[in-house]
């Protein structure tokens, strides 16, 4: 067999891979960054509001707006609080001395709204501010004279037979007056009715509100040649706005011996010729014991006017006739009706 293959010899061709790997000196490995650590920092928050709406009357104002808050971190809170034009918490105008959790409220607020908000701040934190709190003032409510010296069992027939003025600007009252003639209009003694619009039944009254040094006016009244009466020792309140006025005040005495207390009320507009529309009322309040029924019960009234629709400015009193003046109720309080066996 012939050998078809060459005789290469003995050597035999050889493939060999050699992997070579470098290998060099380790390096000194760096340690990795640190990784960062959260700082804390305070946090303010709110607890509770100050009052939204608060509501006051001007004169009598009182009272504080208050903010709670707390902070975290041990931080230390500050406040300011501000006053306002708008109702915002935005901008504001920071009010002097205002640096607490509370705010008094200013007693010389006049009527109006007013706008107030706290400011709160601590090192290291976000400064927070509070709510708006809305402050409204109003006027003083006007004494009403019915409220005052009137029973409410009553009072709407008042209101129906004489005017009854309010508010806190009322007329310099202070002169002497007489009401000429005297005429009853109303009454809550049944047996009266006879005597509505009698011109002639009762007594010319001459009364005098004079102004005292301290602004209060002191009163004079009398009836006749026999009654008089003097208000040195009770407080003659007048109300009113304008030239409308209501005078009124509460006197004690004695009528038969017995214990009483009486109101008095006089409405009217003034004039430079006197009290237009003058209107006088007396009603008896209380009494002491009355066994023997002597005189009418508590509540009664009686209401008149000038006949001439003018209680007219003129001076009658003297001074020899004020000192003669002495505190006399019992007489007048006959005069007027208050007896059971006189009621005319």
């Amino acid at each position: 067999m012939t050998n078809k293959f060459k005789n290469i010899g003995l050597a035999t061709m050889m493939f060999v891979a050699t992997v070579v790997i470098s290998c060099s000196k380790d390096k000194e490995q760096e340690p990795p960054d640190p990784i960062p650590t959260s700082v804390s920092v305070p946090v303010i928050t709110i607890t509770t509001q100050p009052a939204t709406a608060t509501s006051l009357v001007e004169g009598s104002i009182s009272g504080s707006l208050t903010v709670t808050a707390s902070v975290t971190e041990g931080a230390t809170l500050g406040y300011q609080w501000y006053s306002n034009t708008t109702n915002s918490a935005t901008d504001g105008t920071a009010i002097s001395g205002a640096t607490g959790a509370s705010f008094v409220i200013p007693t010389t607020l006049k009527t109006g709204t007013y706008y107030y908000f706290c400011g709160i701040s601590a090192t290291g934190a976000t400064s927070i501010r509070s709510g708006v709190a809305t402050v409204t003032v109003t006027e003083p409510k006007a004494s009403d004279p019915l409220e005052n010296v009137i029973p409410s069992a009553i009072s709407e027939t008042f209101r129906k037979i004489m005017p009854i003025y309010t508010g806190t600007t009322p007329p310099d009252i202070s002169g002497e007056y007489v009401c000429s003639p005297a005429i009853l209009v109303g009454s809550s003694l049944p047996d009266d009715d006879e005597f509505f619009g009698e011109d002639d039944l009762f007594d010319d009254m001459y009364f005098a509100f004079i102004k005292e040094a301290n602004g209060k006016y002191s009163y004079i009244e009398m009836q006749g040649e026999y009654s008089s009466r003097e208000s040195e020792d009770v407080t003659v309140v007048v109300v009113g706005t304008g030239n409308n006025f209501t005078a009124y005040f509460i006197a004690t005495g004695e009528s038969n011996d017995i214990p009483t207390k009486t109101a008095t009320l006089i409405s009217g507009t003034l004039t430079s010729e006197g009290i237009a529309n003058f209107h006088y009322a007396f009603i008896l309040l209380e009494k002491g014991d009355d066994l023997d029924g002597l005189l009418v019960p508590v509540n009664t009234y009686r209401i008149f006017v000038d006949g001439e629709d003018l209680a007219e400015r003129e001076e009658w009193i003297s001074e020899s006739a004020v000192k003669s003046f002495v505190k006399h109720y019992s007489e007048r309080i006959t005069k007027y009706g208050f007896g059971k066996n006189n009621q005319k």
